[in-house]
């Protein structure tokens, strides 16, 4: 089905151009609340991103951190949710590894033997990448409840093919591309903040799609959208986005939801 959506959208984009930008911008806003209703979430918490490390990137760089802060991270996690927060130490941010066992495993209790009243985030995916353990994800949630810190989870390996109830589990960030369970195409993925994190999580990224009045190209206050679209900064991806649209409904068909 993505093969053919992606397909279907080419040929009329070569035949028709832009004279059907509002169809496309409508499909886009549609796959937004169809993932939201996936994930027990509000489509106002989630927003399109070229990629997983482009998610935890606008994360990473748009916390106000303080020197002396400090994240929480398994060892063995993907490069790219290892590099964001280690380039934080220019700022006073310590990285703490949470060593794992042989299997990629860890629990919640190891996560909060790292944690302190400085531990601002913890961040982990939701299966390893390569050893293939899948955390304790409501345990991890629970721990930064109790500590105060924020929890991002990198979802990629899991999202399509797991349940993930955002309703239910106090988790404030998840990042993940497309495709993989999702089974869309490379390139094209998405970043869930929740509503209460969005005014913490500072656009660094800013263009004209994330303001209030986006059409509106002679108005140039700077006032950002009030929900999560704010970190779109441009022009969105809707060749991807067909695809993947139909590769949810398939999903959906086979029974992928949030519970």
């Amino acid at each position: 089905p993505a093969r053919e959506a992606l397909r279907t959208w080419t040929d009329i984009a070569t035949c028709d151009g832009d004279v059907r930008w509002l169809e496309w911008l409508a499909a886009y806003e549609q796959l937004r609340r169809t993932i939201a209703d996936r994930l027990g979430a509000d489509e106002r918490e989630i927003a399109f991103v070229g990629n997983t490390t482009d998610g935890i990137g606008i994360v990473a760089e748009g916390l106000a951190w303080e020197s002396g802060d400090n994240i929480v991270l398994p060892a063995g996690e993907f490069p790219s949710n290892h590099y964001a927060w280690k380039r934080l130490a220019d700022r006073g941010v310590e990285l703490r590894i949470v060593p794992v066992g042989p299997r990629g495993d860890f629990g919640p209790q190891e996560i909060r033997s790292r944690c302190d009243a400085r531990t601002r985030l913890i961040a982990t995916s939701w299966v390893g990448f390569a050893s293939g353990f899948r955390c304790d994800v409501a345990g991890i949630a629970e721990v930064a409840r109790q500590t105060g810190a924020r929890f991002l989870l990198d979802a990629i390996q899991g999202l399509g093919v797991f349940p993930l109830d955002l309703s239910s589990l106090p988790i404030d960030f998840v990042v993940a591309d497309g495709h993989k369970w999702l089974l869309g195409p490379e390139g094209f993925g998405l970043l869930y903040v929740r509503h209460e994190r969005q005014e913490e999580v500072r656009p660094t990224r800013i263009g004209w799609n994330s303001v209030r009045n986006p059409f509106d190209y002679q108005r140039l206050d700077l006032e950002f959208r009030d929900d999560a679209r704010r970190y779109e900064g441009g022009s969105a991806n809707f060749a991807a986005a067909h695809a993947l649209a139909a590769s949810i409904e398939l999903l959906g068909r086979s029974g992928w939801s949030a519970t």
